[in-house]
């Protein structure tokens, strides 16, 4: 059965407004972008409460700049933060390790209500 035309142009006009929604979203968050380091490696971070990393605005040459990328959140009881790489050779579990989370080597996270943030993290913007 072939689909009617007016269908696939109303699915497809839903799939742009969504992708110009998620542009706009990306542009209003990458004014909030600041610069961490943990355990020696530097992360591009998000005070902000994604969901995935489709989410987080485009970082031109990530893996030349960054260990990785990041985003946390404070939920009123603890810090919830979230890792990922790009890059094969970097390991952001062992980083999640350390303050009790886990995860894999390309996306892991923690949360915890001691977490003391470094202090690129203090002088961060606040959450969006």
């Amino acid at each position: 059965k072939r689909m009617k035309w007016d269908v696939v142009m109303q699915v497809l006009n839903m799939g742009i407004t969504a992708h110009m929604y998620r542009e706009a979203s990306a542009e209003r968050l990458s004014k909030h972008l600041h610069e961490m380091t943990l355990y020696g490696k530097k992360f591009i971070m998000l005070n902000a409460d994604l969901k995935d990393t489709y989410d987080f605005p485009y970082v031109e040459d990530l893996e030349s700049k960054y260990y990785g990328l990041g985003w946390y959140t404070w939920t009123g009881k603890n810090w919830v933060v979230s890792l990922r790489t790009t890059n094969s050779d970097n390991d952001v579990s062992a980083i999640a390790k350390t303050f009790g989370g886990g995860g894999h080597k390309g996306a892991a996270g923690f949360s915890n209500d001691n977490f003391n943030f470094p202090q690129e993290m203090t002088n961060a913007p606040s959450t969006v």
